[in-house]
């Protein structure tokens, strides 16, 4: 995952395809507004405008933070699954295996239907390479579960066989770890990586069980 640090306590993470997270050090709570909200514990405020009035339309919110006011608005459009309504059949049945093991273990802390899977189909049915966009909707489920402690170990055939192009590389590093330490990893995901030092490739992020070392 691409990320940028600036001194004055911002940090951006991309992953290079559908996923960016903005966060900021505590002592800029509740200081905060614009895109991405108002950052006080209160998610009702965050699609507060430039005018400071709370919209309940995202595009309506989004166009008020333009820069430049000359440029035109942008107009709601209609949900991907309407417009490739062939595509929503199979985005349902794809995005609804976060409700089904291993990623049950995760329900209790959060919720799959709090988002999650809408946002899923949303990139499925809107993403020409849809099975990318799966793998990264999927990703950012057990992301978050993992920022609250709770791992999920999911990219197998078993449960997400249409991520089955990164399993050799996956089973490659873990037959490393296990061979030279004795021990396994926990494989958490694959993000695309398109910074200018490295050039653009694939970083795969793992999870190393309690007293590993």
């Amino acid at each position: 995952m691409t990320s940028v640090h600036s001194p004055v306590g911002l940090h951006v993470k991309w992953d290079g395809v559908t996923r960016a997270y903005v966060m900021v050090q505590p002592r800029f709570r509740g200081m905060t507004c614009g895109l991405c909200g108002t950052f006080n514990k209160n998610q009702n405020d965050d699609l507060t405008t430039k005018e400071n009035v709370v919209e309940k339309s995202v595009t309506a919110f989004g166009n008020s933070w333009k820069v430049n006011p000359a440029c035109n608005d942008t107009q709601p459009s209609k949900h991907p699954c309407e417009m490739q309504i062939q595509r929503k059949a199979t985005a349902e049945k794809l995005c609804n295996r976060l409700l089904y093991a291993p990623f049950t273990r995760c329900h209790h802390t959060v919720d799959p239907s709090d988002g999650y899977i809408a946002s899923c189909m949303f990139d499925v049915c809107g993403c020409q390479q849809g099975t990318q966009c799966l793998c990264s909707a999927i990703a950012a489920y057990v992301h978050d579960c993992a920022r609250k402690g709770i791992v999920i170990e999911w990219m197998n055939p078993n449960v997400m066989p249409e991520c089955s192009e990164y399993f050799i590389l996956v089973y490659l590093t873990r037959l490393f770890f296990t061979f030279f330490f004795g021990k396994d990893l926990i494989y958490l995901g694959e993000f695309q990586s398109n910074s200018h030092q490295n050039g653009s490739g694939s970083i795969l992020v793992w999870a190393c069980p309690h007293n590993y070392f």
